[in-house]
């Protein structure tokens, strides 16, 4: 299931969601077209197995800093058990091409949450809840971030804390 092209999501009804097979196909009663990113989200998922739920947005501050290239730093230890430490920029490509499927699909290799250079963010999960409350958590960290920039230094975590918490991180890919 992937939002269709050209319907604002306030006026989007849950029968206008598109329903593709695992090539981008129309199936069932579908009849508005997927997604101009849907070549993005077929990419993760056949790269990514694990993945059962991707959320594309373009929140104000994931984007800001999208736009600025800069990943968010591991300055939160929430941000580090749930993405796996700093939540790096995907590079530029145009919206719907390949060329930023594979950029996506690279920079995911390093974190659960990506921002996509002056795009948005994507977040993946297990389920579309964890995916949700995942682009949540970015944007929170997103806003910090920023917001901390305009006041002084940043302070990153200590590496002995981010190396615990990506231990976290992991173990909780692996469910054990």
């Amino acid at each position: 299931m992937i939002t269709p092209t050209s319907i604002a999501y306030r006026d989007l009804a849950p029968r206008q969601i598109a329903i593709i097979d695992g090539k981008g196909n129309l199936v069932g009663d579908s009849v508005h077209l997927p997604s101009i990113e849907t070549p993005m989200h077929l990419a993760i998922y056949q790269a990514y197995p694990e993945v059962q739920a991707i959320i594309h947005t373009h929140s104000i501050y994931s984007t800001a800093l999208a736009v600025l290239r800069k990943p968010i730093p591991a300055i939160l230890e929430e941000l580090v058990i749930y993405t796996g430490g700093e939540v790096p920029v995907a590079k530029y490509a145009p919206a719907g091409s390949k060329e930023l499927a594979r950029n996506a699909v690279k920079a995911l290799k390093r974190a659960s949450a990506i921002l996509l250079a002056n795009h948005g963010n994507l977040c993946v999960g297990k389920t579309l809840a964890q995916a949700f409350n995942l682009c949540g958590l970015v944007e929170r960290s997103a806003r910090i971030y920023l917001t901390a920039l305009g006041k002084g230094k940043i302070h990153p975590l200590p590496k002995k804390v981010i190396a615990e918490d990506k231990k976290k991180y992991i173990k909780s890919l692996s469910g054990k």
